[in-house]
């Protein structure tokens, strides 16, 4: 098969069909239909770097986290008591930030 400069395939009109078609349809899917996760809004204690309980709904131990969104710019890490198949244990250094994390 030959490959012209704009990557088309020249002896396989066809071929630049099928690949738009996958294209299209790749679009369409989300990452987060496909993974395995919860997105999880909790404000953090009146006190900053205290231990935070949350409870989550995944009914396993979740791996991690990803901050999604913040009232306050504030770094969120978790804390030193070990997760569960239903709660979880983050610090926020900074007092009463909502926080919105997506747990996996």
């Amino acid at each position: 098969m030959k490959v012209d400069q704009k990557g088309n395939y020249k002896d396989d009109p066809h071929h630049n069909e099928d690949m738009r078609q996958i294209f299209k349809t790749l679009q369409k899917v989300s990452f987060a239909d496909n993974m395995d996760g919860s997105n999880i809004t909790f404000v953090s204690s009146a006190t900053a770097d205290a231990e935070n309980i949350i409870s989550h709904p995944l009914k396993r131990t979740p791996t991690g986290f990803i901050k999604v969104n913040q009232n306050k710019p504030c770094s969120v890490y978790k804390g030193t008591t070990t997760w569960t198949k239903d709660k979880i244990y983050l610090k926020v250094n900074i007092a009463s930030a909502e926080v919105t994390i997506f747990l996996f």
